[in-house]
């Protein structure tokens, strides 16, 4: 399954064209939050998402109120709203965690991945999302160079250290934009505004080859 990942639009309706461009060879797409500039233009920007015709995962970013996106989300066909949920999709796990930005640590995310059902996931079939980007990886990095200055999150590096996910799919470090790496078996990403399709299926056989 191919997935179109777009984050940090910020209102950018030429970067939205590029999306929807870009969806066409995805299954579905998604948003990790930070649609909006301070949640102005929210409910046009989402019709135009629901106009694409295909499902849509949506997380809030730190411009958005978790509750009011979820409730202009809530009216519309094809766009769902999710934060400390899990999706099942065609048989891929989809975690998602948005919000914040701002923190090394988020206590509700830790509590929730206490629960039994985690140890029983196939985390090679797994992409976590998260607004926030995961700590001391490229995605997070704000420094000079040769002057590394990580922001990220912690809490989400260590999920990564431990369960070792298909896919993390971050954005709120703009620095961050379409860059990527391997931590471990985990690939990371920060997609950008115009977004990026990623062959799920492609990806789960060299997380194999990597020793998944």
């Amino acid at each position: 399954m191919r997935i179109l990942v777009f984050t940090d639009l910020h209102g950018n309706l030429r970067a939205l064209e590029t999306v929807k461009k870009r969806a066409e060879k995805a299954a579905i797409i998604i948003c990790t939050g930070d649609l909006t500039v301070f949640g102005n233009d929210q409910q046009a920007l989402l019709a135009k998402l629901d106009s694409f015709g295909k499902p849509v995962l949506m997380l809030h970013g730190n411009h958005e109120e978790e509750a009011e996106l979820r409730a202009d989300c809530d009216e519309l066909e094809n766009v769902f709203f999710l934060h400390l949920q899990r999706a099942d999709v065609n048989g891929w796990n989809f975690i998602a965690y948005g919000g914040g930005g701002f923190s090394d640590y988020y206590r509700d995310l830790e509590e929730w991945m206490k629960a039994p059902e985690w140890s029983k996931l196939d985390w090679s079939k797994t992409v976590v999302l998260s607004h926030a980007p995961p700590h001391k990886t490229v995605l997070d990095d704000v420094g000079e160079p040769g002057e590394p200055w990580h922001v990220g999150s912690k809490t989400l590096r260590t999920i990564i250290n431990k369960r070792q996910p298909l896919l993390v799919a971050a954005g709120h470090i703009h620095e961050g934009f379409r860059k990527e790496e391997y931590v471990k078996k985990t690939l990371v990403m920060n997609p950008g505004p115009s977004g990026k399709v990623v062959d799920l299926v492609a990806l789960r056989k060299a997380y194999k080859q990597r020793g998944g």
